[in-house]
Formats: structure tokens, sequence, C-alpha cells
């Protein structure tokens, strides 16, 4: 699961025409929430609405056998009482953050 995403991380930032490519993991825990947040030089595609990024099938890389990977961080990620959220920052980058807990209201209150 983490893997996959750092893998995006990696093709994201290589897509960027300067030397300014980057990724950054950071993984904290407090109480009973856990937290990872995956931080990459980069956009999200203008073209895919954000909540559809979880579909299975659907890929900004648009080549055939893609769009797996989100669908299944999000089926294991929500097993878990846990949920995932993308977004572009105002820094001009992307950060992935998973959030698992026993109590899934606390991971959303924590994101938004």
């Amino acid at each position: 699961m983490i893997g996959n995403l750092i893998d995006n991380a990696i093709e994201a930032a290589m897509l960027i025409n300067n030397s300014k490519q980057w990724i950054k993991v950071k993984i904290n825990k407090s109480g009973n929430k856990h937290m990872i947040q995956i931080e990459n030089t980069g956009k999200l595609d203008k073209n895919i609405h954000m909540k559809d990024l979880f579909k299975l099938g659907v890929s900004t890389k648009g080549t055939m056998g893609r769009g797996y990977g989100l669908y299944i961080v999000k089926q294991i990620v929500e097993k878990y009482n846990g949920v995932v959220n993308i977004e572009e920052t105002d820094s001009g980058t992307v950060l992935v953050t998973l959030c698992l807990t026993e109590e899934k209201k606390q991971c959303v209150k924590s994101i938004i």
C-alpha cells in the first residue's frame, strides 16, 4: 500500500522538468491514531475529478493496465476504519494522507 503511493510520488516527481524533484514521507503516531503522509513535487491532473482518482481503472498515466493502485489503497484503508485523502497544496505539491485509527471520525477531523 505505502509502496504503491511512494511509486506514484516518484513517477509524478520525475515529470517535473527542473532540479526540484523530491518526495517526502512522514509517519506519525499519536495515541491510537497512525498518520502517513507522502508529498511530492508535481500537480494533480485537472482532467480527473478528485473523487474519481480512487475509482477502479482511473489513472493519470493513461496507459493500459493502470488504475488499480489508488483503488486498492482506498479499499485497504477503509477496511481498517481509516481514511485516505489526496490534495494539491498551495506550495505546488501533491500530498497524500492516510489516517488509520480505531475511530474513523477522528481521522476525518484531523484531515479537514
